[in-house]
């Protein structure tokens, strides 16, 4: 994502439709970020938003960069699942 103020891929989001289907569906998250380093950056706990990071970190702008994630989350009351991955952040 690129929170760089040109209005587009501005937040990190989680696609809340079913790719198969294309119909929504309901989830519930919790994700952690960390910096290269491992330092955590962010945590969002019990979220239902798509929207999840603004790329702030501490109330600065994070540096670009690659940073990772550990996300727990379920569908439409579904088992719990863990993902882990990077994502970009540009500016």
């Amino acid at each position: 994502f690129s929170p760089n103020g040109n209005g587009q891929n501005e937040i990190l989001r989680i696609n809340l439709t079913d790719p198969v289907t294309g119909i929504d569906v309901s989830i519930s998250y919790s994700i952690i970020i960390f910096d290269r380093y491992g330092s955590q950056v962010f945590e969002a706990q019990n979220a239902s938003s798509g929207d999840v990071w603004d790329g702030i970190w501490e109330g600065k702008e994070a540096p670009k960069g690659t940073y990772f994630y550990i996300m727990k989350y379920v569908i439409d009351g579904g088992e719990e699942t863990t993902e882990k991955g990077w994502i970009q952040l540009i500016r």
